[in-house]
């Protein structure tokens, strides 16, 4: 079977927020899932690289700017202590990991192919802010879960 077979094909909504939580029936969560569990495919903007990057900047003047065609929003499953950390800190439990950036922007410029966001603060329209940095999610990307544990090895 192609992944492509194996994926979920379901639009969600892109920022809904979800609390996720490690409770007894799934403390044992597999690692392995980000990798290979079927992703669930959400809709990021649909509008012009121009259209959201005019928007980003009005609405986040003073924040830097990333074009993420390739994405995937991982939402973190944790135990209570865990997720208090992150929420104490008035941030949510997720973050964007991407394969590679827009390089067409000079401030959009990388030395990996890879890498993730910080902890979200908000998200809306497509439009995925951290403490530095807003996000512009194009296209079709996807959504997953990951344990605090997993996620903390990524940072």
């Amino acid at each position: 079977m192609h992944l492509t077979e194996q994926v979920n094909i379901q639009d969600s909504h892109l920022c809904e927020s979800r609390e996720l939580r490690l409770t007894g029936e799934n403390m044992n969560i597999n690692n392995t899932n980000l990798l290979y569990s079927t992703p669930e495919i959400v809709s990021g903007s649909e509008l012009s690289e121009s259209d959201m990057l005019a928007m980003a900047t009005y609405r986040f003047p003073n924040k830097k700017h990333i074009t993420l065609k390739h994405w995937m929003i991982i939402e973190i499953i944790g135990t209570e202590q865990q997720l208090k950390s992150i929420k104490d800190a008035k941030k949510n439990p997720t973050i964007v990991y991407y394969h590679s950036i827009d390089s067409t922007h000079p401030e959009n410029s990388t030395q990996n192919n890879h890498s993730y966001s910080d902890y979200q603060i908000s998200c809306n329209d497509s439009l995925f802010e951290t403490e530095e940095t807003v996000y512009l999610l194009m296209g079709k990307g996807f959504r997953k879960t990951a344990s605090a544990s997993l996620v903390s090895l990524l940072k």
